[in-house]
């Protein structure tokens, strides 16, 4: 087992990172400033991969089985990334077309066991959407938290439904972002001015990793389990409607950070005992 949180989260989470510090740390232009925000972007893609890469082997094509579209699809959401980061923060409708285009290649490339195409599209979609919308300089570093929450919570749960590539896929998720969290911190002024950071991706990903798993748990896992991984991002984006989204300051960050952190962490601390005997077998 740490052999291969090694070969499948360590080593693609630190190839991630030094793709972040070599394109954000030389870098202050607000014309870099662009490079370096499609930089996480491309951790988050290099992360997911090369976690499935260490797992299974480079994907083939087509997929031999089902849910092996996974990476491919992976790859096709990080294309739309990159389109994503580099729109101004008003073009909200061209984020609506970016998270269909994302719900489309859900349904192409990952026809999962038991799910209707449409189902896994529109999850996957609406789940990149949120997370796009949410991508805000001010809500950054608490959206960046909450997907660090919501990958570790997909991971455990993953692992007590027995799929260990997809519980590794999804810990190098939420070792990329805790990386990309703290990087923040480094280089703030270049990773969040203008446009977003890795939003879209943030939010699809981790719904396409979390439908695979849902698709092939034999009822070891809850289904209110698997919605409530992600559920943070739909309460965060309740608290950016009407007169709350103009709602500013500390305590405005704070309540946004526990809406992010809440429900992942409730569905890691309520399947503590599955988690520990998953991880001891």
């Amino acid at each position: 087992m740490l052999s291969q949180v090694l070969w499948s989260v360590a080593l693609p989470t630190l190839a991630a990172a030094a793709a972040l510090c070599l394109v954000c740390w030389p870098r202050t232009s607000a014309k870099y400033a662009a490079l370096c925000r499609m930089s996480v972007v491309l951790a988050i893609v290099i992360a997911c991969v090369g976690s499935f890469w260490a797992s299974v082997g480079w994907p083939t094509w087509p997929p031999p089985q089902k849910w092996l579209g996974l990476p491919w699809l992976v790859m096709a959401i990080g294309v739309l990334g990159l389109i994503d980061v580099s729109l101004p923060r008003q073009e909200w409708a061209a984020r609506v077309m970016l998270a269909i285009a994302v719900g489309v290649a859900a349904a192409w490339l990952l026809p999962l066991p038991d799910r209707l195409a449409i189902t896994t599209g529109l999850v996957v979609g609406a789940f990149g959407l949120l997370s796009s919308l949410l991508d805000m300089p001010k809500s950054r570093r608490s959206l960046n938290l909450g997907g660090w929450a919501a990958a570790v919570a997909v991971s455990m749960l993953a692992l007590v439904a027995n799929q260990l590539t997809l519980s590794l896929m999804a810990g190098a998720v939420a070792a990329t972002y805790a990386a990309v969290w703290v990087l923040h911190l480094v280089f703030t002024g270049r990773m969040t001015r203008g446009g977003g950071a890795g939003g879209l991706v943030l939010g699809s990903v981790l719904a396409a990793i979390a439908m695979t798993a849902w698709s092939y748990d034999y009822d070891l896992v809850p289904q209110w389990a698997w919605l409530a991984a992600g559920g943070g991002l739909v309460l965060a984006f309740m608290l950016e409607l009407g007169p709350l989204g103009r709602w500013q300051g500390s305590l405005a960050s704070a309540t946004r950070a526990v809406a992010l952190l809440a429900p992942p962490m409730w569905v890691v601390l309520s399947h503590f005992e599955a988690v520990k005997g998953a991880m001891s077998g």
